[in-house]
């Protein structure tokens, strides 16, 4: 599956979850939305996480990220606060933990993160090890700046001779944890 399908299929996801829980109709103004997309690929796990704070919490989030109070988000306090988030949330497959590391950061301007209509976009990349045959992914997100609606979700992205399957998964009832069953074929 192409970046594109991906990102379209993600879109999709988001918006009828959405629609499902309501959330069309009103953005959360007192919570924290944050949607985290895992992607099995061979050789990785990749990790999209996208914060988006309601108006009354925006600030906390701004507090966070803007350290020096400038009122201007540098790269180097996106990275920063990209690593921060990161460091809380925890990758393992068959309980065995996996090195969560930022590939890039997509900050909104500092005046959408105040409207509360920005979105920041984290993508990370964690090294999985080669292996064939059944194994469990493992996602949790414990990084809570405000009160948060959480929700993980789970793509495959196969390679050239090397596909993976899943056999089922389990959310945790607030959404921060995501627990994968997958099997990994050679093709």
């Amino acid at each position: 599956m192409d970046e594109a399908t991906l990102k379209a299929l993600r879109t999709t996801l988001a918006l009828t979850a959405a629609m499902v829980t309501g959330a069309v109709s009103a953005h959360p103004v007192h919570e924290v939305v944050q949607n985290a997309y895992l992607t099995l690929s061979p050789g990785k796990v990749g990790l999209e996480l996208e914060l988006t704070a309601g108006p009354q919490v925006a600030g906390r989030l701004i507090r966070a990220l803007d350290r020096n109070g400038d009122k201007q988000i540098s790269p180097a306090e996106a990275h920063a606060f990209a690593g921060r988030v990161l460091a809380q949330s925890r990758l393992t497959i068959d309980r065995r933990p996996l090195v969560i590391r930022a590939l890039s950061v997509d900050m909104p301007s500092y005046a959408a993160l105040l409207g509360a209509h920005g979105t920041i976009r984290i993508v990370a990349v964690a090294a999985r090890p080669a292996q064939r045959g059944g194994a469990t992914l493992a996602y949790r997100n414990v990084y809570s700046p405000a009160e948060s609606r959480c929700d993980a979700n789970i793509f495959v992205k196969p390679g050239r001779r090397v596909a993976d399957r899943i056999e089922g998964q389990d959310h945790s009832p607030d959404g921060r944890a995501l627990i994968v069953r997958y099997v990994n074929a050679t093709r």
